[in-house]
């Protein structure tokens, strides 16, 4: 009963067609759009990897130097007195090394999250251009 009802109501549908010049000119019109979005696309993946790369070896020259500069961050941070005066346990040692590594970690990943935006914006205006 419910399948005759909706062959009836479909049977008396007649769309318009278009001419198959209009067609064929909106079709082309849609796939310059489609290939003008495709190109848009590329671009903006190559940039976005391009910034990944310059972000990655910046930190990773960033991290190497101040690997190399551990033993100095390790006296710098040696330098603060760390006390509680509270607690009263005069056996801890602090191994200043840990927190220099984890400066060191700090800092390298502050710096390459900074040269990816960075990047990002300079290789926008170098595309705009």
């Amino acid at each position: 009963m419910e399948d005759q009802k909706i062959k009836d109501l479909f049977s008396n549908f007649q769309p318009e067609l278009s001419s198959s010049f209009q067609f064929m000119q909106r079709l082309e019109k849609n796939m310059e759009t489609v290939e003008c979005l495709k190109q848009h696309n590329v671009t903006i993946n190559h940039r976005y990897k391009l910034a990944a790369v310059i972000a990655t070896f910046t930190g990773l020259i960033v991290g190497i130097i101040l690997a190399t500069l551990l033993p100095l961050i390790g006296d710098w941070v040696a330098t603060f007195d760390i006390s509680i005066p509270r607690l009263q346990i005069s056996s801890i040692t602090v191994d200043y090394t840990v927190i220099g590594w984890i400066f060191i970690a700090i800092a390298c990943i502050i710096i390459a999250l900074n040269t990816y935006e960075i990047a990002l914006v300079k290789l926008a205006e170098k595309i705009k251009s």
